[in-house]
């Protein structure tokens, strides 16, 4: 059963014949489960829940929190709250938003496994949550459920992985900080991997975009030229090769089109300058979307269903994010679409099967959307975010998934 961290979700049961709300649902009965071979239909039902949050300007998704800048430039979170990755100044769990303390004049937020950062319109740079290997730029480990200052600057994007945190500074150049025991901080780990305070990532001179996976880092040039560094046991660097850890960042073979990227657990995916998409890495929930379900080492082109059920690349892209086994792609239509693990309805469908293709999620009018975890948030035109799948810990279920995934 879903805790009381868990959102409110809605499921309607059109595969019973009926239509009901359930509060904190974790599982599907197994004879709607069972209906759902391959891709779900978008027209089947969906695990989700609605935030009222009028005016939001960007939305960040974690490990099992999420946060959005709201129209007044603070940041409100919800979900998960085990390390005070809410910001509230507490620990308690929150199943709908709060507000984060002492923090005003947000330009953008990112969300990790356990811990958040935020960019403020000063190109400041705050953290809070969890800090056991640095990820908040303090070296002395003490977790923090408000934020704290970080030493860098002056930013205006940030991307926050499992424990480690990126930056982009105004003059181009990358920082990182955090977990380095794949070196995916930028520096060449050391004999007992300690965690690193923030640090130039070297050969990183003129970036425009940048993201922080699991245990891997990659960063956009301004010439589409793209730059990956850290774990690559999955290929998930694009290099065409699986190390243990790559040092320094290495180039991925794309022909400089890249124009920006996203970083899931094991994979990472680009978003190309003509708005087609390209993943690598582990690919055993589909999350690479080529449809065939299995890693690579080298970029594959997403794929989609036209209106005949033939498979076509993903077009028309304009943002792409990852979650920790799923991708979604925002279309410049405003529809949402989506490939990978469907474990907990994070595609935006009841959960059911991974899908190895994008597939519309049934989310229209979103202007920006955040994969999670096991979840997936979108901020809509109209007003108001939405929530796919599931924003909580995952079950033990979920977590021996995840433990297949790696071997």
């Amino acid at each position: 059963m879903v805790s009381k961290a868990g959102l409110y979700y809605k499921l309607h049961r059109k595969c019973l014949g009926y239509h009901s709300a359930l509060i904190g649902l974790s599982i599907l009965i197994a004879s709607c489960v069972a209906s759902f071979q391959g891709s779900v239909p978008p027209e089947l039902p969906k695990m989700e829940a609605e935030i009222e949050l009028p005016g939001a300007t960007a939305i960040a998704s974690g490990g099992a929190h999420a946060c959005a800048v709201t129209a007044d430039r603070t940041v409100v979170c919800w979900g998960d709250n085990r390390y005070g990755q809410l910001g509230d100044g507490s620990t308690t769990d929150a199943p709908s938003p709060v507000k984060v303390s002492r923090l005003s004049y947000v330009a953008t937020v990112a969300a990790g496994e356990w811990h958040t950062c935020a960019v403020l319109t000063t190109g400041q740079v705050k953290c809070w949550g969890a800090n056991a290997q640095g990820q908040l730029g303090d070296p002395s480990g003490h977790q923090s459920s408000m934020p704290v200052l970080v030493p860098v600057g002056p930013a205006t994007e940030i991307a926050a992985g499992r424990s480690h945190t990126c930056v982009l500074l105004i003059n181009g150049a990358v920082i990182c900080w955090g977990d380095n025991r794949t070196s995916q901080t930028g520096v060449q780990r050391g004999p007992r991997a300690k965690p690193s305070p923030p640090v130039i990532v070297p050969h990183v001179l003129d970036a425009v975009s940048v993201a922080a996976g699991d245990e891997h880092s990659c960063s956009v040039q301004a010439d589409g030229q793209l730059l990956c560094w850290g774990d690559n046991h999955f290929g998930q660097l694009g290099t065409g090769i699986q190390e243990h850890h790559s040092f320094p960042p290495s180039p991925v073979p794309i022909a400089d089109r890249a124009r920006a990227v996203t970083a899931g657990r094991r994979h990472t995916c680009a978003l190309l300058r003509e708005g087609t998409v390209e993943c690598w890495g582990k690919g055993f929930e589909g999350q690479l979307g080529d449809g065939q379900g299995k890693d690579s080492l080298t970029p594959v082109r997403v794929l989609t269903a036209d209106s005949e059920g033939r498979s076509i690349p993903l077009d028309r892209v304009t943002a792409l994010t990852a979650g920790s086994q799923h991708t979604c792609a925002l279309r410049e239509d405003g529809r949402v679409y989506c490939w990978g693990s469907n474990y907990l309805g994070q595609l935006g469908r009841v959960k059911g099967e991974s899908a190895t293709e994008a597939v519309f999620s049934g989310l229209t009018e979103v202007l920006a959307v955040s994969a999670g975890g096991w979840h997936t948030c979108a901020i809509r035109r109209e007003g108001g975010t939405i929530c796919l799948g599931r924003l909580q810990p995952a079950d033990p279920g979920v977590e021996g998934r995840k433990s297949e995934d790696d071997q």
